[in-house]
């Protein structure tokens, strides 16, 4: 049977003080992660009534949807007006049937062509109401539900694992400091991108080319990458699986993780080594806040790397040289995201067996 998003759920826009509301259950664009990541405790919470939401709702971004800013809900809380909150019918349709339908690419693309304005695009709430789905009984609807929230129960236990080792990485190196004279170009080796023209670029390739969009507040993602051609790959911009990269345009101090093949480094992207890769992923970390105090510019920030060289870095060479001994809870992190990637990859196969 085919029906239309509206006919099955609809868009809540209740209100409740901001004063009931508190850090943990705020949602706003800024706190939802990238590609249906979930979403990280907010560091603000806006005066006067915001939307409210309850469990079992879809909270979907409509600020430039094709970051993939999705969530479903497990509490009850407030959120931001650039966000829709859904609620489904569930004498017709589970809740979470309804967000596996947001996660797929067709309703993707079909939402983001509904997209209007340019630098801010905003999502169509009339084309997402007419959006037109299939829908099974309840009975094949929650086989699916089971089938594929399986694999999203192992992509968030993975995901708890790489907090939970971040998180003792962060105390390990606090702990490690020490007083120091030693400067950032004295610790850290770094190498920038190269420059890559428009007749470089290709349609679709296996030459990934990472830019400073590819590494956002989630750290390394190619879900927006342009391609280069086979006649323009340098093979000495070649990232390796668990070369680490810092951003100094725009959101200028971001960090990521490499975890695929064929990826090219481009300009104004940093890749940063050491004699221990756990130190340098806990320093860009622990010291972003410092790094993007250094930002230059108006219309868009830069990172002279010049400023960067002259940041403090509180332990000698030999000291960074024996942190190395922590390294095996970087590769386990790295392991981690590899695994993650395997299953999201799964799920995408499985959305487009059960949706397409």
């Amino acid at each position: 049977m085919i029906e239309k998003i509206k006919e099955v759920s609809k868009i809540i826009t209740n209100k409740v003080s901001s004063s009931k509301i508190s850090l943990e259950n705020y949602i706003s664009t800024e706190n939802m992660i990238s590609n249906f990541g979930g979403i990280t405790i907010a560091t603000s919470i806006p005066s006067g009534p915001v939307n409210s939401f309850e469990e079992n709702d879809i909270l979907l971004s409509n600020i430039r949807p094709y970051f993939r800013k999705t969530w479903f809900s497990n509490m009850s809380g407030g959120c931001s007006t650039d966000i829709i909150v859904l609620r489904a019918n569930t004498e017709y349709i589970l809740p979470k049937y309804l967000f596996y339908i947001f996660n797929t690419q067709h309703f993707v693309k079909y939402y983001v062509s509904s997209c209007k304005g340019t630098k801010m695009p905003r999502g169509n709430k009339d084309a997402l109401s007419d959006y037109e789905i299939n829908l099974p009984d309840i009975e094949t609807q929650q086989h699916i539900v089971d089938t594929i929230g399986s694999v999203d129960d192992l992509i968030e236990n993975y995901q708890e694992q790489v907090k939970k080792i971040t998180f003792l990485s962060i105390k390990i190196f606090e702990r490690f400091e020490q007083d120091s004279n030693l400067k950032f170009k004295d610790a850290f080796d770094i190498f920038n991108g190269g420059i890559f023209k428009s007749k470089d670029y290709a349609t679709i390739s296996e030459h990934k080319l990472i830019t400073i969009k590819n590494v956002d507040e989630d750290g390394f993602n190619t879900t927006q990458t342009s391609y280069l051609s086979d006649q323009s790959i340098d093979r000495k911009y070649l990232l390796s699986i668990g070369d680490i990269l810092l951003t100094i345009t725009g959101n200028i101090g971001r960090c990521g993780i490499v975890d695929e093949d064929n990826c090219y480094l481009n300009q104004r992207v940093l890749k940063v080594d050491c004699k221990s890769k756990l130190y340098i992923f806990c320093f860009l970390l622990k010291y972003k806040n410092d790094i993007v105090s250094l930002g230059r510019g108006t219309a868009q920030e830069n990172l002279s790397i010049n400023d960067l060289y002259l940041l403090d870095v509180n332990n000698s060479i030999s000291e960074i040289s024996i942190f190395g001994n922590y390294d095996y809870l970087f590769y386990k992190l790295v392991n981690l995201k590899l695994q993650i990637k395997k299953l999201m990859e799964l799920k995408k196969t499985l959305l487009i067996k059960y949706f397409n």
